[in-house]
């Protein structure tokens, strides 16, 4: 299964567009879990991800000061 195969999997049921899902992938991201561990600013540094796919994934990801 590829990287973008295994992210649809992962992030289409969340609804998350088919242009955030390939930025994720692109990137090797491809689960909930590795988004999960991401913060705001690394996520940016990431090719093909803007503040749209920012705000599309934000709910998922690691917080500042949050219990891991």
């Amino acid at each position: 299964m590829s990287d973008y195969e295994t992210a649809e999997a992962e992030f289409g049921p969340l609804g998350f567009s088919y242009r955030t899902i390939n930025a994720l992938a692109t990137n090797a991201v491809c689960t909930v879990a590795a988004l999960g561990r991401l913060s705001e600013p690394q996520l940016l540094r990431f090719i093909g991800v803007g503040q749209k796919t920012l705000r599309e994934v934000k709910p998922y990801l690691w917080a500042e000061g949050a219990i891991a």
